[in-house]
């Protein structure tokens, strides 16, 4: 039997990796954690922000690179599930770049949308920025949210891939996981 697939799409500090541990916590099963920040664990620094390039068409150069990550991650996770293991799966899914791509319907191609489950993980752009500071001492006024915090945003959530989207400056991490483990079972 295949295990479930579960992606939580959302922008940096969502609090995708809080909810992640959480549903880990919680759930009696193995969950396999793969994703954005598992495959920036995986590559040479000189290779960054990989899969995590920001919207913007900032560095054209390395877009294939990211195209073929995001292969790698989605082949990955179907074999995971093949061999029953459960995975749930970090991105930031957008549109944004010089290439042609888009994550999502090669996500589509590969998985065949069996046992996918995407969540959307809202976060308001002022309560990312505060969290950017607490974890990368990030100076900010608490004024003016950067362009590229905005662009995120809007790239990320502009397509409302999900049904069900959970917004982290109003509920725990852990609350969302238990919702999602009662969605998905």
């Amino acid at each position: 039997m295949k295990g479930k697939i579960v992606f939580l799409n959302g922008v940096p500090r969502a609090g995708k990796s809080s909810i992640i541990k959480e549903l880990q916590s919680l759930s009696k099963e193995i969950w396999i954690n793969l994703g954005v920040d598992q495959t920036a664990t995986m590559i040479d620094k000189k290779f960054s922000p990989g899969m995590g390039l920001r919207p913007g068409k900032e560095f054209p150069e390395i877009e294939g690179t990211v195209k073929n990550l995001y292969i790698a991650l989605f082949h990955s996770v179907a074999c995971y599930s093949n061999q029953g293991f459960h995975v749930i799966v970090d991105v930031g899914f957008h549109t944004d770049y010089h290439i042609e791509f888009n994550p999502y319907d090669e996500m589509k191609k590969i998985l065949n949308e069996e046992n996918v489950h995407l969540f959307t993980i809202y976060c308001p752009p002022d309560v990312v920025m505060e969290r950017r500071n607490q974890t990368w001492r990030q100076e900010w006024d608490g004024k003016q949210v950067p362009e590229y915090v905005y662009r995120w945003d809007h790239a990320v959530y502009k397509s409302n891939l999900s049904t069900y989207q959970f917004d982290t400056s109003c509920i725990s991490s852990k609350q969302i996981a238990q919702k999602i483990l009662q969605i998905i079972n």
